[in-house]
């Protein structure tokens, strides 16, 4: 019910700047700037398409990986305000399916993404920034991690392009037994062409 009083609450703020007949001013408020697609997202548009991958992930830092392959379709949803990904395929000889989304808040100047997959019934969320000069999509969160006992088990991603045919994504956490960080997915992704 939330989201239809916030849509109503959107809907009659624009009508009152945007419809009313005596509303003489030919500016849009400062806010509208915030609700368009721009050149941030355009960034986003570099992981849209289908893509194969493999895929590596550590339980431990000591451990050896575990290794996997599949495949990603990636879409502009919502007009091009967030990049919609789906992925197929497995893990630990089992069926692996995920969805998740990834966008630009513009009012916050900040990348966010949310992931939800068949392994777990928690989403991850995250949120950071680009870094400007090596293009590199840094960002962090929490996710829940049962087998650690950790409801907010610390995080962070990177996401570097290689080129337009070519990107990595890497998740970072800190090792329970020692505290310090080790790498605990690569997934490497090439373009379907």
């Amino acid at each position: 019910m939330k989201h239809i009083f916030f849509i109503l609450s959107l809907m009659l703020t624009a009508n009152v700047f945007a419809g009313d007949p005596t509303n003489t001013t030919a500016t849009p408020p400062e806010w509208m700037k915030y609700t368009t697609p721009g050149e941030s997202h355009k960034e986003l548009n570099k992981m849209v398409g289908n893509w194969n991958y493999t895929s590596k992930w550590w339980m431990s830092a000591k451990a050896k990986p575990e290794t996997s392959t599949g495949t990603s379709t990636n879409t502009w949803a919502l007009d091009g305000r967030f990049m919609q990904q789906n992925v197929k395929g497995t893990a630990m000889g089992q069926p692996f399916s995920g969805i998740g989304f990834a966008g630009y808040d513009s009012f916050k100047k900040t990348y966010q993404s949310v992931w939800m997959d068949n392994m777990t019934t928690a989403m991850s969320m995250t949120a950071g920034n680009m870094d400007a000069k090596t293009k590199v999509l840094h960002e962090t969160g929490t996710a829940s991690s049962p087998m650690e006992n950790l409801k907010d088990k610390a995080f962070r991603n990177e996401t570097k392009f290689k080129n337009n045919n070519a990107f990595t994504f890497s998740m970072f956490s800190k090792d329970i037994a020692t505290g310090k960080e080790f790498k605990t997915l690569e997934m490497v992704y090439t373009r379907v062409k």
